[in-house]
């Protein structure tokens, strides 16, 4: 079906769209306010405009369902995964909790300007991530299985106690910094590379790192350990500055 009204939003709604079928929505966006958002079905919500979390108490969530486009114009409650959901494209520029149940996923595509994605439930985010800003926040001990990639600095936090597991690719560290913080363990099947000569990856409190690589010659890049950290496996290649503060140590195991 097709709906090219605008649909607007005073309660707390649902919209349950069946398996294999699609409702085209072609109206305005939908500005979710102070309300949830409960979407549906096993279908596919095909919407030319965005689902636009814009107030602190908004909340999408999903149950079975493909969303086309949704994005953050201010912090909230974010999205709540209760069952295997894709977003095609998700824009975040705020602080947005995103709750995937334990065993359930998230597909599709997550581009991070600014604020955080925070990973609240043990579910797997498998979207695509990429980030120009901002924060990836692991709360609970997450999986992120699709490829992170960036354009400029950002962090990645991970709670003391909990572990954020990536499986997507390796993660090249380009002409920019990554600062892992938060005092858990990223664990990281494949290597953060610090791919360009001014590559810097700072450990401001991560416990564990799995895999690191440094395949070229540091020239202003370095290694950047502000707290008592653990490399599992340090693959050296090329050249490295390793800056170590005062009173605080490197392992590599």
């Amino acid at each position: 079906s097709t709906l090219s009204g605008t649909l607007t939003q005073a309660g707390n709604i649902n919209i349950d769209v069946a398996t294999d079928k699609t409702l085209t929505y072609s109206g305005a966006a939908i500005s979710l306010g102070a309300y949830t958002m409960t979407m549906s079905g096993g279908g596919r919500f095909s919407n030319t405009n965005n689902l636009d979390l814009n107030n602190a108490s908004s909340k999408l969530l999903l149950n079975s369902i493909t969303l086309d486009s949704a994005s953050t114009s201010a912090d909230s409650l974010g999205l709540d995964v209760d069952n295997n959901s894709t977003i095609t494209a998700l824009s975040v520029g705020h602080i947005t909790p995103v709750s995937i149940a334990s065993g359930k996923s998230l597909s599709g595509a997550v581009t991070v300007t600014a604020g955080s994605l925070k990973l609240n439930e043990t579910g797997t985010l498998a979207s695509t991530i990429a980030m120009s800003g901002g924060t990836l926040d692991s709360d609970e001990s997450s999986t992120v299985s699709g490829a992170l990639s960036h354009t400029a600095d950002i962090t990645i936090d991970v709670t003391t106690g909990k572990t954020l597991t990536y499986s997507g690719a390796a993660i090249s560290i380009g002409a920019n910094t990554i600062t892992l913080s938060g005092g858990g363990t990223f664990s990281n099947v494949n290597k953060l590379v610090l791919s360009d000569p001014v590559s810097t990856l700072k450990l401001d409190g991560i416990s564990t790192v799995a895999n690191v690589s440094v395949p070229v010659a540091l020239s202003t890049g370095k290694l950047d350990v502000d707290q008592n950290s653990v490399i599992q496996s340090f693959l050296h290649s090329g050249s490295s500055r390793v800056d170590i503060l005062t009173g605080k140590n490197l392992s590599v195991t």
